[in-house]
């Protein structure tokens, strides 16, 4: 049975939509919605969490921050798989001693020569990492983009 006039526009349509919505797929990365403006602004793990952000477990810190040389701004901050990490200046300005990491209690932790020991926790927010001081309220003040 074939329809004809508006009803046969109106069942066109409808597949159409149908057919678009099946191809359509879900768009789970925050990260086009992430205002890194705002992100940056926070100060507070509370104020960072209300823009939608989540804390990190060990595991988490490890697939996502891990093995790899993150971009905070100024400057660029590697975290080697080997345990280790090293920080310099985009601009070549300074370089830190390079030191250790180690995930405890999902925190992450690093001590080097020129650092003192320090875990943080460690927030995402779509595409963005923010780390809270050792009072896990007060935020470190870079924004690193993955």
């Amino acid at each position: 049975m074939y329809l004809s006039g508006p009803y046969a526009i109106i069942g066109a349509v409808a597949v159409s939509a149908t057919v678009l919505a099946g191809c359509q797929t879900t768009v789970s990365d925050a990260a086009t919605t992430v205002d890194r403006g705002a992100v940056s602004a926070a100060t507070t793990s509370t104020e960072l969490m209300q823009l939608g952000a989540q804390q990190l477990d060990g595991a988490q810190i490890r697939s996502v921050f891990i093995g790899d040389t993150h971009d905070a701004g100024d400057w660029l901050f590697t975290i080697n798989e080997d345990g280790t990490w090293s920080a310099r200046a985009k601009d070549g300005s300074w370089t830190d001693t390079p030191g250790t990491w180690t995930i405890e209690n999902d925190r992450f932790c690093r001590v080097g020569p020129d650092t003192p020991r320090q875990c943080q926790m460690i927030f995402q927010t779509g595409n963005l990492l923010r780390a809270a001081n050792e009072d896990g309220i007060t935020l470190r003040p870079w924004t690193i983009a993955l």
